[in-house]
């Protein structure tokens, strides 16, 4: 089965299979460039013409990533990460990040604790589950940058009009309190989940507007998950800084 597996590197894929006799497994395929500087950010645009950015051939098939009959009975893969930055080599970079995978050990791990076993239902169940870890982890955050940036935006926006101002305060604090009182579930009749995303939008906008100035590149990555694995760190350095968000 590993021949057969590190054979397939057409495409970057996360494979699980499972074996007539019983066996499960994962195994990363695809081809990854080696490179001389291996970093989280790997797969960002560099400048392809200077000898420090060339590629030094590839990775081994070998040496991907895998993983067989883990200990605790399946394998989750979220198309997320599954090599941290300490790896050998820069693999898995442009997958997304792994709240995901989290979650989903998080659900089959309580139900093993509950009745002992996971089956089709417990599936189902996860593939419906909207909780998302993403939205829990960075609220704090963007609400942080927000308050940190607020009366600046409103003094540009409104300028003298304090009437026009305190409003908007006002709608924006209780936007807040109404945001922290969420499960973080993207459900229709969850209205955080639409404030989380309006916030959330605005900011990628904002970053992607003020720090890219080529608009090629800002269509190229918008929505795409390089950007998003990005921008959400950056969202949290911009909330430990002193200075408030400009």
């Amino acid at each position: 089965m590993a021949d057969f597996l590190e054979s397939q590197n057409i495409f970057p894929l996360n494979m699980n299979f499972v074996t007539a006799d019983g066996d499960i497994g994962y195994h990363l395929t695809g081809l990854f460039p080696r490179r001389k500087y291996n970093v989280a950010q790997g797969v960002y645009p560099k400048k392809g013409w200077l000898l420090e950015n060339l590629w030094l051939g590839h990775v081994d098939p070998k040496e991907h990533p895998r993983m067989y009959n883990p200990e605790k009975g399946y394998i989750v893969s979220a198309n997320n990460f599954v090599a941290s930055k300490n790896a050998k080599h820069g693999v898995t970079h442009a997958f997304s990040f792994t709240h995901r995978f989290i979650r989903l050990n998080e659900l089959f791990d309580s139900r093993i604790k509950d009745k002992g076993y996971l089956n089709v239902q417990d599936m189902i169940d996860g593939q419906l589950d909207t909780v998302d870890l993403q939205a829990q982890l960075s609220t704090e955050y963007i609400i942080k940058n927000v308050e940190k940036g607020l009366e600046s935006a409103l003094n540009i926006t409104f300028k003298t009009n304090e009437a026009k101002k305190a409003k908007m305060r006002s709608m924006i604090m209780n936007s807040f309190k109404l945001w922290r009182d969420w499960n973080f579930a993207f459900e229709l009749d969850q209205i955080q989940a639409s404030i989380y995303l309006a916030f959330d939008v605005a900011f990628a906008t904002y970053f992607q507007e003020t720090k890219i100035d080529n608009p090629d590149v800002r269509r190229g990555i918008h929505g795409n998950i390089i950007f998003d694995n990005f921008y959400y760190k950056e969202i949290h350095r911009w909330a430990d800084l002193n200075n408030p968000v400009q």
